[in-house]
């Protein structure tokens, strides 16, 4: 809704946010043969604030909460071979270490080069474990480093 699909090198890639925070079952069943997902919360141990949550800070909370339900549930329910465990794997969940400043409500220009080098170094980290750097060097491309 937000994102036009975009052709490169002769694979499409769409963004399916408004959707389905995760559309696992709709891309597999439309022939993907890779899943990388981008979550903007922390799996384990997320925090709130210390002071006390505006209404609109819940909601985000709520909501992230809720999708991280929807990816468990959808993760716990793939065909094979689709699993996040093969070598490699066919699905690649990037997520961060920890709560990151901010919400969806609230955006602080201040705050994107800290988000830009953390979100990298956990797409590193998720491709790795997934198996899919080797890959890539495997097929001769090289990743860049870090």
């Amino acid at each position: 809704m937000l994102f036009q699909p975009v052709r490169l090198k002769g694979r499409d890639f769409v963004d399916a946010g408004m959707f389905s925070s995760q559309a696992l079952h709709a891309v597999i069943a439309d022939g993907a043969d890779a899943v990388l997902v981008v979550m903007m919360s922390p799996s384990m141990c997320p925090t709130m604030p210390n002071e006390t949550p505006h209404l609109f800070e819940v909601g985000a909370r709520l909501l992230e909460l809720g999708n991280w339900r929807d990816l468990r549930t959808e993760l716990l329910g793939l065909p094979p071979p689709w699993s996040r465990d093969g070598d490699p794997a066919t699905i690649c969940v990037v997520e961060p270490d920890c709560t990151l400043p901010g919400h969806m409500y609230r955006f602080d220009p201040a705050d994107a080069r800290e988000l830009m080098r953390r979100g990298e170094r956990d797409a590193w980290a998720a491709l790795e474990r997934a198996g899919w750097l080797e890959l890539a060097e495997e097929q001769g491309a090289a990743p860049r480093a870090s």
